[in-house]
């Protein structure tokens, strides 16, 4: 239903077409855009491949408030990890927030219950959204996101 929203609302449309636009995208670049800060946050990551800049030093709120950092967001929390803990720590993370997903969709194929497949798709669905947005700087998505993540442990039934 919601792809077909893209061919009948108008605005959505334009919205969806404009992001794939090549002037667009040299905009985003070069002018302190979100693809601007990615770059940026990549190059820091092989800056320092082991263990990055460290914690608080790129892209993160605490970043941004001791003057590490002067954008407002790296707007990915997955090139904000890789900048501040290098491959040790992304390759880790991954692992850490992927565990509750992972428990999830092995729950729903033995046990073939639905409250595993939606609480694994809100998840999954999280776990998508952090690549364009850092929504680990909203307390209560982190909240929801670390319950329903506990859940995948605690849930047995």
């Amino acid at each position: 239903m919601g792809f077909f929203a893209i061919y009948i609302i108008p605005v959505l449309r334009l919205r969806i077409i404009s992001l794939v636009d090549p002037s667009y995208i040299q905009k985003s670049l070069d002018s302190g855009g979100r693809l601007f800060r990615w770059k940026y946050g990549l190059v820091n990551g092989f800056e320092h491949p082991l263990f990055g800049s460290g914690l608080g030093t790129f892209g993160s709120s605490a970043g941004q408030k001791y003057g590490y950092f002067s954008y407002t967001s790296m707007d990915s929390v997955y090139v904000n990890v890789f900048a501040e803990t290098g491959f040790l720590g992304i390759i880790s993370f991954v692992l850490f927030i992927s565990y509750g997903f992972a428990n999830f969709v092995y729950k729903f194929f033995s046990e073939k219950k639905l409250i595993y497949l939606f609480l694994g798709t809100s998840i999954l669905a999280i776990l998508i959204h952090i690549f364009v947005e850092n929504l680990f700087d909203v307390w209560g998505i982190t909240l929801n996101f670390w319950f329903i993540s506990a859940l995948s442990e605690v849930l047995n039934d």
